[in-house]
């Protein structure tokens, strides 16, 4: 594991334990180290982070770092990218309902 997907995966721990400042600040630190060749893994950590702000209701920034992640991703030419099983708290259906009153 390199130090860019070290600092990235330490990133998404402290996502998923709500410290969304250190966790932003890791996974930058991740993309900065992210050798240009490795478009791929770029496109999926955008992702991750995309996901971590719809979490936290900003669907604004969402939007806006994952439309980020489709130029490394149609640079390689990668097909969509799809997780057998999504991360939880990443979905639009989950960030709708967290958002409805009762």
């Amino acid at each position: 594991m390199s130090p860019a997907d070290l600092l990235v995966d330490s990133g998404q721990c402290l996502l998923d334990l709500g410290q969304t400042t250190r966790a932003h600040q890791l996974i930058g630190e991740g993309m900065d180290l992210l050798p240009r060749a490795r478009s791929k893994t770029r496109a999926v950590f955008l992702i991750y982070e995309a996901g971590s702000y719809l979490k936290a209701g900003e669907p604004g920034r969402a939007a806006a770092v994952a439309t980020e992640s489709l130029t490394p991703a149609n640079k390689i030419g990668a097909p969509p990218m799809r997780r057998s099983r999504p991360r939880p708290g990443t979905g639009i259906q989950e960030a709708r309902r967290s958002r409805r009153p009762g």
